[in-house]
């Protein structure tokens, strides 16, 4: 009796910390906006994970930029705090992404009385890599 509880005391320490991890695994990859031609690469940056841009036709000079940065888990609202770059406000706003399944993250984003919610999907070409695909580097880093 005293070894199942001793086993069941260490998995529930390992738990939290697994539970992140998997959200972290979660978040990174390829993410396409809705609306507009742009890829979006999650990536892990230090103990956060950050955005930057890895396509987008429209405006090719922004390749490369970062867009999103400083994401944390926050175990009490159970999203990722971070900071996102408003392109048409010039300027940074704080937001909260929650996965919503493996391959959909809507991301909310409050300026003044105003809210906006966005969802946002796995890249197919993200999809493609992850069941085994090579398809080599398709993007210019910059």
């Amino acid at each position: 009796m005293k070894l199942i509880k001793a086993l069941a005391g260490i998995l529930l320490m390992w738990a939290p910390s697994s539970i992140i991890v998997a959200q972290e695994v979660g978040l990174t990859g390829l993410w396409q906006h809705p609306e507009e031609p742009v890829i979006i690469e999650m990536k892990p940056l230090d103990d956060s994970i950050q955005g930057i841009v890895y396509s987008n036709h429209s405006k090719p000079e922004s390749v490369g930029k970062r867009v999103f940065r400083g994401f944390r888990f926050d175990k009490d609202k159970q999203c990722w705090q971070g900071f996102v770059y408003l392109l048409k406000l010039g300027e940074e706003k704080s937001t909260c992404v929650k996965l919503e399944n493996p391959d959909r993250f809507s991301m909310s984003v409050k300026v003044g009385f105003f809210s906006k919610t966005v969802t946002w999907q796995r890249a197919v070409i993200d999809r493609l890599v992850q069941g085994g695909l090579d398809l080599g580097n398709t993007h210019d880093a910059r």
